[in-house]
């Protein structure tokens, strides 16, 4: 099955506002910072049931200070204008995030969580096992070059020549 997908580019920041930073709320409230001219990709099943929420937090109080709401579906193709809300819901004047919105189409291919986290670990018992081999190989060169050390000691005081080490 295929979803939409919808890239949003953000081309600026918010009127008065210094770095233009924002925060994007995705996956269950997961958040993301993004910067100017940085895309955001956002996959929807089904982009009329989908909202997007874009906040403005300042850093300094740790606080949201702007926000606005958009449905995904009702979004059109190009350059577009978010007007900001205050956190009492009513429209900031002159707060606006200038974004630009370009859509795809891209196939499912979710993979399951679990399945994931068992590649994961899977992973980790290798990297523990080879990392192991590793440290056993060191070991046997270690030896290998002390018994050469001893060995070659060994020829040169017999034949009277001077030792090198390798």
């Amino acid at each position: 099955a295929a979803s939409h997908s919808r890239d949003g580019n953000v081309d600026g920041g918010v009127d008065g506002g210094d770095s233009g930073r924002g925060s994007v709320r995705n996956g269950g409230g997961v958040c993301d910072n993004f910067h100017p001219r940085q895309k955001l990709h956002c996959v929807a099943a089904e982009p009329m049931a989908c909202v997007l929420r874009v906040v403005v937090v300042d850093e300094d109080f740790e606080q949201e200070v702007a926000y606005d709401t958009v449905v995904l579906g009702a979004m059109r193709e190009g350059f577009r204008v978010i007007h900001l809300r205050s956190m009492l819901g009513t429209r900031i004047e002159g707060c606006y995030l200038l974004v630009h919105i370009s859509f795809s189409s891209q196939v499912n291919a979710w993979v399951g969580e679990q399945e994931l986290v068992n590649t994961l670990y899977e992973q980790r018992e290798t990297i523990d096992h080879l990392q192991e081999n590793i440290s056993g190989l060191q070991s046997k060169v270690d030896l290998f070059a002390a018994e050469t050390a001893r060995l070659q000691s060994k020829l040169s005081e017999r034949d009277g020549w001077p030792t090198t080490s390798i």
